[in-house]
């Protein structure tokens, strides 16, 4: 796909891997790549329909069953040995990473696995289902009934004592080493991001030891998240929370930025659109992106918005909501300051233009000159 494209020929390491279209493709996709493999739902997620550490076709049609109804596409990839790993990267630096750890039961030879599942896993006070718990309850899916199928046991069978059965080989992604990282991981993940064109991402990778270089142990990056969540760093199972809430908010609005664009207002009786068009024209000259509103016309840059009459505070609420702009020229006439008031709270300059006296508002109780004067001078 084109995540991994763009991936790849920026030299960042992934499984070879390539989407299928059917069982049968899939397995043939299987001995292409290199047994094992992963089969995964291309655009899936909290790791749902996700089958690791496939070797037998008939493991791989039936991966193939489950994964098509949890996506769009199903994908399958050469198998990475190792962890799964979530690294979150907020503006080109990686601000948290989690690990995930593989669950396993201890038979008593009394319990069924279902009971032990219970008794061992889900009584864990970390495990629920609501936004506080970092760990989701384990249950008996389509992926763990596969990895029991692989021991020769199914949801009733009861283990012998002391015997160890693997549940679940991947996802639990909730256990913070954030210290851990490698200086060229964190590069690497920096890098996915950047190429994918994200500022806050969640990066999927798959490694042995999260504190040395992906190459040096055939690691991967395996997927990339435009929204990535955040509760595995804010409340992990086991390390210390990250930051993450302060980070995204340090990103999006610096400390000590002022995120202020310069406005200048004008209004009065007459003059005021030719005036406004003026000031925007020479602004333009100093190579900004002038939005101007005025009785003629609403302009982001050069582009015409609307042609009518545009000196009120819908369209001046409109250029100061565009991003893009980075001077806002404002034409307010007297009735709209009255009746609609002003769409900020203060400019860098006001610009007040021939007051007509006789251009009163007596219906507004603006009966005098000074009254009139007032108006115009609250922009």
């Amino acid at each position: 796909d084109l995540t991994k494209s763009l991936l790849a020929s920026a030299g960042v390491p992934i499984p070879e891997g390539r989407v299928v279209t059917s069982p049968d493709d899939a397995w043939e996709a299987a001995q292409d790549i290199g047994l094992p493999v992963v089969v995964k739902p291309i655009d899936g997620n909290h790791g749902r329909g996700v089958f690791i550490n496939l070797y037998t076709q008939q493991e791989i049609e039936a991966a193939y069953a489950v994964a098509i109804n949890e996506g769009s596409e199903v994908l399958v990839e050469r198998h990475i040995i190792g962890d799964e790993h979530r690294l979150l990267v907020v503006g080109n630096k990686v601000v948290a990473a989690a690990k995930g750890e593989t669950v396993w039961i201890t038979g008593d030879g009394k319990h069924t696995v279902l009971e032990l599942i219970q008794i061992q896993i889900n009584s864990d006070p970390r495990r629920g289902t609501t936004e506080e718990c970092p760990l989701n309850p384990v249950r008996i899916d389509s992926a763990v009934e596969l990895e029991l199928a692989r021991q020769k046991l199914t949801g009733d069978s009861i283990p012998a004592v002391d015997q160890k059965v693997l549940i679940q080989s991947n996802g639990n992604v909730a256990f913070d080493v954030t210290d851990l990282v490698h200086p060229e991981v964190a590069h690497q993940v920096a890098l996915a991001a950047r190429v994918v064109g994200l500022e806050i991402a969640g990066i999927d990778l798959v490694a042995q030891d999260i504190s040395k270089p992906l190459e040096s142990q055939n690691a991967a990056i395996v997927e990339v998240n435009a929204g990535p969540g955040l509760l595995m760093h804010l409340k992990p199972a086991s390390g210390t929370p990250q930051p993450v809430g302060e980070e995204i908010a340090n990103h999006l609005f610096p400390p000590g930025y002022d995120f202020r664009i310069p406005i200048v207002g004008i209004s009065g009786n007459s003059g005021r659109t030719i005036v406004a068009e003026m000031v925007a024209h020479f602004m333009r000259l100093t190579n900004v992106h002038v939005g101007l509103s005025t009785s003629s016309g609403l302009y982001f840059g050069s582009r015409t918005i609307k042609q009518t009459s545009s000196s009120h505070w819908e369209n001046a609420r409109r250029t100061l909501q565009n991003r893009a702009i980075e001077v806002a020229v404002l034409e307010n006439d007297n009735a709209s300051l009255l009746l609609e008031g002003l769409a900020y709270d203060q400019c860098q300059v006001g610009v007040v233009l021939n007051i007509d006296p006789l251009k009163l508002f007596p219906e507004h109780n603006i009966s005098e000159e000074d009254q009139l004067f007032n108006v115009v001078r609250t922009q």
